[in-house]
Parts: C-alpha cells; sequence; structure tokens
C-alpha cells in the first residue's frame, strides 16, 4: 500500500505537467510593452510573431485571440484559428484575408478587419493586451464568412484541452 501512495502523486505530477501549454513572442516578455512597428500608429501595423511550446497530446488544432481590456474597454484585435497542430508560430505581418495558407483561417475583428489590428489608444494611458492561445482536440471549428469573436468561443466549447494567456501593453506614443 505505501508503493501505491507513493506512485499516485507520480502519476498527477507528470500527468499535469505535460498540459504546461506556453505562449510567447518575440517582439515582448510577459507584460511587456508591445513594440511601436506591432501598431496603429506605424503605417506597417504587423501582425504578433508568436511561438509556442509544451503543447498537450490529442491538439489537433490551435486558435488565438486577441484582446485589449483597459478599464471599461474591451475591443478584439485579432481572431485566428484552424491552425495546424504541427505548427509552433506565427511570423510577423501575417496578411488581413479571412483565409491564410494550411487551412488557417481568420475571424473579423472590432475594427471589421478579418485579421490583425494592432494596439491603437487614443490616449496616453497604458492599455493592456491579453493573446490567448487555446489547444484543440478538433482540427476544424467554423468555415462560415464573418466569424467573430463570440461564434469562435461558442464553436470551441467543449474542445478545448489547454489554454495560455500572454499579457502585453501599449502606450500610445506622443506625435
Amino acid at each position: 500500500m505505501k508503493y501505491l501512495i507513493f506512485f499516485f502523486p507520480c502519476i498527477f505530477f507528470a500527468a499535469n505537467s505535460a498540459f504546461a501549454l506556453e505562449l510567447r513572442s518575440p517582439a515582448f516578455g510577459a507584460k511587456g510593452e508591445i513594440p511601436y512597428i506591432h501598431t496603429c500608429q506605424d503605417s506597417q501595423d504587423l501582425s504578433l510573431p508568436l511561438t509556442w511550446s509544451d503543447v498537450p497530446l490529442g491538439t489537433r488544432s490551435f486558435a488565438i485571440i486577441m484582446e485589449e481590456r483597459t478599464g471599461s474597454i474591451t475591443r478584439v484585435h485579432w481572431v485566428i484559428y484552424d491552425i495546424p497542430a504541427s505548427m509552433r508560430q506565427l511570423n510577423p505581418g501575417i496578411a488581413r484575408t479571412r483565409r491564410l495558407p494550411n487551412q488557417i483561417l481568420q475571424g473579423t475583428n472590432d475594427f471589421s478587419i478579418d485579421g490583425y489590428s494592432g494596439p491603437c489608444p487614443k490616449d496616453t494611458v497604458a492599455h493592456h493586451y491579453y493573446i490567448t492561445l487555446y489547444a484543440l482536440d478538433t482540427a476544424n471549428l467554423l468555415n462560415v464568412n464573418d466569424v467573430r469573436k463570440e461564434n469562435l468561443v461558442s464553436a470551441m466549447r467543449g474542445h478545448i484541452i489547454a489554454e495560455y494567456q500572454l499579457v502585453g501593453r501599449y502606450t500610445r506614443i506622443r506625435q
């Protein structure tokens, strides 16, 4: 019986550590400042580079939602999904179009754009951006026009294996 008691916690720890999904951006650290080139203040407004690791077993695709939550403001800046399970990164500067290579799809953000719209605060207060990566047990979620965050969240219900959130901030530069 002593062996069984000792053995069980080891299995529990090993099982939990296998599901430690992690999301990073080479552009900024956790709770760090999002670089100017990834904002509306720069004419390029490039999508963020993202990398992820420690993918849980059974993952068949990924989805990412980026939203601003500052005070009473909540705005969706990016909805991207059906990212193949074999991928571990998104490069900067992804096209603003619904359909991408590898059957990746982008939804419509709160600025009526299919794809990424970077931070664009009107004031000089620090704004916070939450980028959430979802590991999903299904390869295809939605193949309809005008997918928004709400549609994606509803379609993901019951399919989320793990999620990880990266937070960045941006303060408008006075010009």
